[in-house]
């Protein structure tokens, strides 16, 4: 996907649940050429993501 924040450029997107009740959205950017793909773990970022899966606790 291409994203503009928390940087510009094309990302991975990532969506994560654990059955607890926590959800997270993380991208991590990534550049492809002729010669490589370079993905960027530092440069991660991540955010509370929405509960999709996973019913409230009780």
């Amino acid at each position: 996907m291409t994203v503009s924040k928390p940087f510009t450029g094309t990302a991975i997107k990532t969506v994560l649940e654990h059955r607890a009740g926590w959800a997270l959205d993380v991208l991590v950017p990534y550049l492809v050429s002729r010669d490589e793909i370079r993905i960027d773990l530092d440069a991660a970022d991540g955010a509370v993501g929405i509960r999709r899966l996973w019913v409230e606790p009780e």
